[in-house]
């Protein structure tokens, strides 16, 4: 069976934890790993650190995508800012008005506004 060592065309692997670049020659073997279905199999372990090393074309794409997934997080948490800070702005109105005052502009569910 054809391991990464006879494949010349792959010659470096890449650290996904220290970003070294190895050669599949002093790749350390990986161990026991649970995989999911999807999940892009490790070419073994790096000698620096014992992270996971990947084909150096999986190792970028993994990296890509790891900065895109930051990039969506940090946008949900721009607009659930921008959320949060014009709810803050109605909140003093709301406290300036009396019980009374609430009570009367409250529309219940399912009934049409009066005019």
């Amino acid at each position: 069976m054809p391991t990464i060592t006879d494949t010349p065309r792959f010659e470096r692997v890449r650290c996904f934890n220290c970003d070294e670049l190895i050669s599949p020659a002093e790749v350390l073997p990986i161990g026991e790993l649970a995989l999911s279905a999807g999940d892009v199999m490790p070419a073994g372990r790096c000698p620096i650190c014992e992270g996971f090393t990947y084909l150096d074309t999986l190792a970028e794409r993994g990296r890509q995508r790891v900065a895109s997934v930051i990039a969506d997080v940090s946008s949900i948490e721009a607009t659930a800012a921008k959320i949060l800070l014009a709810l803050s702005a109605l909140t003093p109105m709301e406290h300036q008005l009396s019980a009374e005052e609430l009570e009367a502009i409250r529309i219940e569910p399912g009934a049409a506004p009066e005019n």
